[in-house]
């Protein structure tokens, strides 16, 4: 099933045949269910070797596995200056979530399809009303910034796009990078000329 399908197959959940399958799985298995879906990543292939990062994480002070991420292990890459580690919910709907994955799922699912009161959506999926009004505000900036700033399709079939990549930098470092690119350009038996 290609992305696109998996994501429309969303629009078939409801309450009353989805919810109570998915209230069944565990964290594992509801996080499978939501990389089959589209909303989760499955594997992210390391920038520098691109194969498939194994998944690691840190064990709390009661046991349990937190701070989850991909993270790529061989020597090559942990030595490049590219991020072997990389966040297991970074660039996903559930980037910066503090709280169980679930919840959130129903509590988009409320907000989108049903004209319930925070104070009933609060108590569905057993959260701080304060924390539902949070997430709706959430919610609505992400749709609003999907109509303000739609994505652009540049180039197209044929059409050769040149893309040039700025490279910003903190103040501090910008000396040592600036030597760095120095250098790999001199290497390369280029001839540059500077005034002081």
């Amino acid at each position: 099933m290609s992305a696109q399908a998996a994501l429309l197959s969303l629009r078939s959940f409801n309450l009353f045949s989805g919810w109570p399958e998915v209230a069944s799985m565990t964290k594992d298995e509801f996080d499978d269910y939501l990389a089959a879906k589209g909303l989760f990543w499955k594997n992210r292939p390391c920038p520098n070797c691109h194969e498939p990062r194994s998944i690691t994480h840190e064990i709390s002070e009661s046991g349990e596995p937190i701070r989850f991420k991909f993270e790529c292990y061989k020597r090559k890459c942990k030595a490049s200056r590219l991020f072997v580690k990389v966040d297991l919910l970074k660039d996903t709907f559930f980037e910066g979530l503090h709280c169980d994955r679930k919840k959130r799922f129903l509590f988009s699912f409320l907000y989108v399809t049903s004209s319930m009161k925070v104070e009933e959506m609060a108590r569905n999926v057993e959260v701080d009303p304060n924390t539902c009004v949070q997430w709706g505000q959430w919610i609505r900036d992400v749709m609003a910034e999907n109509f303000n700033n739609p994505a652009i399709q540049i180039g197209g079939v044929g059409t050769i796009v040149q893309i040039d990549e700025t490279n910003i930098v903190k103040r501090k470092i910008s000396f040592f990078i600036w030597l760095q690119l120095m250098k790999q350009i001199l290497s390369r038996g280029n001839t540059m000329w500077a005034e002081w």
